[in-house]
């Protein structure tokens, strides 16, 4: 995950290690296509520059980028947006349980474990995890994709072409669908 872009780095304005670079950096890792950050160096810069996105809030932005989900579905790798001592409030990244990100009070410790207290502690949360590609090379972990999370493949028959049952696989693991190397197609034992 993008966490470990940001891991042991303190927050800071000037050196663009804020909770939206986390939350682009971690929505690039799990394939999405998000567009550029305004550059800022302030709290206030942040305000301004989140106004030239055409958005009030971080909460409309992500609404307008990813599918919002009740918070207790979030899975490893969503986002969510909690309640922060500004009006901008803590872009967070869900690790299973508890949400890692800046925290007002530890900025100078980087990203650190954030326990939600219940569903009311967050403003929203949205999927990102468990994105399709249709560029096999693109789906592994590489030096241009040093977060990528390679979950499974599915062939599916060319327009035409011989049916395909999928292969028969019963997850976790099984049905014998053999897992190749993106660079020349054999397979991994």
């Amino acid at each position: 995950m993008a966490m470990t872009e940001h891991k042991g780095k303190p927050f800071s304005w000037v050196d663009r290690r804020t909770c939206i670079h986390v939350a682009r950096a971690q929505a690039r890792a799990l394939g999405h296509r998000p567009p550029a950050i305004p550059d800022f160096r302030s709290a206030l810069g942040a305000r301004a520059a989140l106004k030239t996105t055409g958005f009030g809030t971080l909460e409309a932005l992500f609404d307008s980028l990813f599918p919002r989900i009740p918070p207790a579905s979030m899975w490893v790798g969503d986002l969510a947006l909690m309640a922060g001592g500004d009006d901008l409030g803590g872009i967070v990244v869900s690790l299973g349980g508890k949400m890692g990100g800046y925290h007002e009070d530890h900025l100078a410790d980087g990203l650190v474990n954030i326990v939600p207290q219940g569903d009311a502690a967050f403003i929203g949360a949205w999927r990102l995890t468990y994105q399709a590609t249709t560029d096999y090379g693109a789906a592994f972990l590489s030096s241009a994709h040093p977060a990528r999370h390679f979950v499974g493949s599915v062939q599916t028959p060319a327009a035409g072409g011989q049916p395909s049952d999928g292969g028969g696989a019963t997850p976790p693991g099984g049905g014998g669908i053999p897992i190749r190397k993106p660079e020349d197609n054999t397979p991994i034992p």
